[in-house]
C-alpha cells in the first residue's frame, strides 16, 4: 500500500486546497483506523508521551521524499514548492502534519489528553475547536477558561 502523503501531487494539492480555504477531508478504511488506534494504544500503554502517540498515529511526514511517477511533474512540483515558500518542504511538512492531526478521531485525541497529558495545542488548532477535545483540554486544565465579562 502506498501512503498518500508520499505522493508529491497529493501533498501539493492538499496544501494548495487548504491555502485556498477549501474544506479538505480524509477518508480512511476501518482497518486503517483500527490499526492506527492499536499502534497509539501500544505506545501509550508502554509509557509513551502524548506527542509520541501522535507520531505513532502517523501524523508526521517527510514530504521532501514524496515522488511523482512522471519526472517532469516531479521537477515542476519541486520548483513550485521551493518557490512558493522560503521554508519549502519544511513548511509543507508542517501543513500536512497539521492536516493529518486535524483528521484524527476526536475520541483518540480526548483519550490522549486524559491519559497521556497531551496538550491540545499539540493536536492542532482545528482539533481544539472540536467540542470534545476543547472540553477535555479545559477539564485537564490545558486550555484556560476565560471568565465571562
Amino acid at each position: 500500500h502506498a501512503d498518500l502523503y508520499t505522493r508529491l501531487w497529493c501533498v501539493h494539492e492538499v496544501e494548495h486546497a487548504l491555502k485556498m480555504k477549501v474544506k479538505v477531508l480524509a477518508a480512511v478504511s476501518k482497518k486503517y483506523s483500527e490499526d492506527q488506534i492499536k499502534r497509539v494504544n501500544l505506545i501509550k500503554e508502554n509509557g509513551g508521551s502524548g506527542k509520541a502517540c501522535l507520531e505513532a498515529a502517523g501524523t508526521t511526514v517527510n514530504t521532501i521524499r514524496a515522488r511523482c511517477g512522471n519526472p517532469g511533474d516531479e521537477s515542476m512540483l519541486v520548483k513550485i514548492i521551493m518557490e512558493n515558500n522560503p521554508q519549502g518542504f519544511e513548511y509543507l511538512d508542517e501543513v500536512i502534519a497539521n492536516f493529518r492531526r486535524d483528521m484524527l478521531p476526536e475520541t483518540l485525541l480526548v483519550d490522549l489528553i486524559f491519559n497521556t497529558g497531551l496538550d491540545p495545542s499539540d493536536a492542532g488548532a482545528a482539533a481544539c475547536q472540536k467540542t470534545p477535545v476543547f472540553v477535555a483540554g479545559v477539564l485537564m486544565k490545558k486550555i484556560p477558561l476565560s471568565p465571562m465579562p
